[in-house]
């Protein structure tokens, strides 16, 4: 019996809300138009997106020892631990990977624009494991009137995409970015979003407050600096982010949700990162301009690092401007 049937099955709701408690979860925060299977399933989605399934079914082993409890190695996909096949993802949509939820460091101590060292909780996400490629870009303008990258030497000819599909695409606006999420968002029935900066700098250093994706010194087989042109989105596997992500430093610049303000210089919304703030809201006349992250292949060395912030109008179309994706989970 799959792990959703057994709890169903065999605990009531009070039981529920004893593993609740003892998982250190308020059972009341659960809506209660779920009714007992959706809040048992929304536990174990919750449990499984942090990495904490073992803790869930440890604790229902204590509660009720007489059961015979699956192992939590035997449950490797959200789909097993629910007992059901979950919706298959379509050839042209990203692949992401779950970030648990929890605290990392953000920030560093210079330059200003990225102090001060702070401390952020995030819920647990999903981010795409690379940027958005010309391929899965291409899907997005064959089947939309949306105008198509115009830059030059990037693999584009009009509206198709001829060479380079594994590259990260590239010359895509803010608004660009948000359109494409909309589109994949009504094409696949998931939630797709742009990283705001936080849920971004966390996928690529992790927790250990590393400079670069791969650790704290440079490591120039990981990313494509220095060089003419970007690579392809997995071609430096050195440049992994503690969590798998791959190219989050000097392959493309990429977008985040996030605000920087109304000015060039000066950012209305520095740090401590405050996502409450209105730096996030979509609509915002202070938010003209958005957060790009990662530098790109012909940014100087010294300005690439995981806490690396640009800034550029919603409108700005630059020829190293990528992004990838959230997926609401």
């Amino acid at each position: 019996m799959n792990l959703r049937d057994l709890i169903v099955t065999y605990l009531d709701l009070q039981d529920i809300r004893t593993l609740c408690f003892y998982l250190g979860l308020d059972f009341d925060e659960f809506p209660r138009d779920l009714g007992k299977s959706g809040i048992v399933e929304r536990l174990i989605t919750d449990y499984y997106k942090a990495n904490k399934l073992a803790e869930l079914v440890a604790q229902g082993r204590v509660m009720r020892p007489d059961l015979t409890w699956p192992e939590a190695a035997d449950l490797p996909t959200l789909g097993q631990a629910l007992g059901r096949p979950l919706a298959p993802r379509l050839p042209f949509e990203p692949e992401t990977i779950i970030i648990p939820a929890g605290p990392f460091w953000m920030g560093r101590e210079a330059p200003a624009i990225e102090t001060p060292r702070h401390e952020v909780t995030l819920a647990a996400y999903a981010i795409g494991r690379t940027a958005v490629t010309n391929a899965q870009y291409g899907v997005f303008i064959a089947q939309s009137s949306h105008r198509p990258p115009k830059v030059r030497g990037a693999g584009w000819l009009g509206r198709k995409v001829h060479n380079w599909l594994d590259e990260p695409v590239r010359g895509v606006s803010w608004e660009d970015a948000l359109a494409y999420c909309a589109w994949l968002s009504a094409q696949t029935g998931r939630i797709y979003r742009l990283p705001t900066e936080a849920e971004w700098e966390k996928a690529a250093r992790g927790t250990d407050g590393r400079l670069y994706p791969w650790g704290h010194a440079w490591d120039e087989a990981a990313c494509p600096q220095g060089r003419a042109r970007p690579s392809a989105v997995l071609a430096h596997p050195a440049g992994a982010s503690p969590y798998g992500c791959m190219g989050m430093v000097g392959n493309v610049w990429e977008w985040t949700s996030s605000g920087w303000g109304d000015e060039l210089e000066v950012p209305r919304f520095g740090y401590p990162y405050v996502a409450g703030d209105g730096r996030e809201a979509l609509h915002n006349e202070l938010t003209t301009r958005r957060v790009l992250r990662g530098g790109a292949f012909n940014t100087p060395l010294a300005w690439l690092a995981c806490t690396t912030r640009d800034r550029d109008l919603a409108s700005g179309v630059g020829d190293v401007y990528g992004f990838r994706v959230v997926e609401v989970v």
